[in-house]
């Protein structure tokens, strides 16, 4: 017979689970578990199981081969939760952190030494918004964020050396996100339709100071410092009936837009002083200037 000599259901599990888990006696836990209306406790139930069930089913707590199962019968991991979420609360920084006991050699960045990731750690970000972060440590390396994001779903994955990776941040005097693609020596973004369909477009940085944009595999526009180089195609402008607006040329930033007249020969150009139009004539004919009234 059990004593009922603290009213206190999940004390007296916890010391049952100690029990299981630590090989403790028995008996010296037993005193304090209260069996409350419709529940059933079972000692040794199933090949050294103690159990703990409310009304058959419900809120089943079970240690089984040192595994503790919450509403599952048989656990089959260390900790099983069935039907169920894991809440981690609390007024610090708390987190999931996996560790690994080994050491792994060799590597890019050097040896790891019992690596140890964190999945967690709410912290305000620069924003102000609340930030989750997962974070990596070491023996010898100390705790960092490898990857980031916020409750806007904005995610950075943050790394301080050379390899591929994208970062969002914000700037001190930006308020809103930066995004940027990091990569050494060479990076590309792809954009298609996804699935096993080939990419159609893609921008790619081949060299320092040097980005080209593809169709279908094929270079068709590259920038440098030289300036902008076009490999295959044509330069479409912006067209316009007779003399283009004023006002699309009156600011130091519209200098160097260029239009094509659709009705004559004329081709207009922005410059410090308003348009001006050039005649179009002949293939190796010089272009005179002609000054706009």
């Amino acid at each position: 017979m059990f004593s009922r000599v603290w009213n206190n259901k999940v004390f007296g599990r916890i010391l049952w689970i100690v029990v299981a888990v630590f090989s403790l006696p028995a008996f010296v836990y037993a005193a304090s578990y209260v069996l409350l209306s419709g529940e059933f406790m079972g000692l040794g139930d199933g090949n050294g199981r103690i159990s703990f069930i409310e009304n058959g089913s419900v809120d089943n707590i079970t240690v089984h081969d040192a595994n503790l199962g919450v509403n599952v019968i048989t656990a089959g991991e260390r900790i099983h939760l069935g039907d169920g979420n894991l809440l981690i609360e609390g007024g610090g920084e708390t987190a999931v952190k996996i560790k690994r006991d080994i050491i792994i050699a060799n590597g890019y960045s050097g040896d790891s030494p019992f690596p140890m990731f964190q999945i967690g750690r709410v912290i305000t970000a620069g924003d102000g918004d609340p930030e989750l972060r997962f974070l990596y440590s070491d023996d010898i390396t100390p705790e960092r964020a490898v990857f980031e994001l916020d409750r806007k779903g904005i995610v950075a994955s943050v790394k301080t050396d050379r390899g591929s990776h994208f970062e969002g941040f914000i700037t001190l005097t930006d308020t809103q996100p930066v995004f940027r693609l990091n990569s050494y020596p060479a990076m590309r973004l792809e954009m298609g339709s996804g699935s096993s369909t080939p990419v159609d477009v893609a921008i790619q940085r081949e060299t320092t100071n040097t980005l080209s944009f593809l169709a279908n595999e094929v270079e068709e526009v590259r920038v440098n410092p030289n300036g902008l180089e076009i490999s295959d195609g044509c330069i479409k402008l912006d067209t316009n009936t007779g003399v283009p607006p004023a006002n699309d040329c009156d600011s130091a930033d519209e200098v160097g837009r260029m239009k094509v007249d659709t009705s004559n020969p004329f081709l207009y150009v922005c410059t410090a002083s308003g348009w001006k139009k050039t005649i179009l004539g002949t293939v190796d004919q010089y272009l005179p200037v002609v000054q706009t009234p």
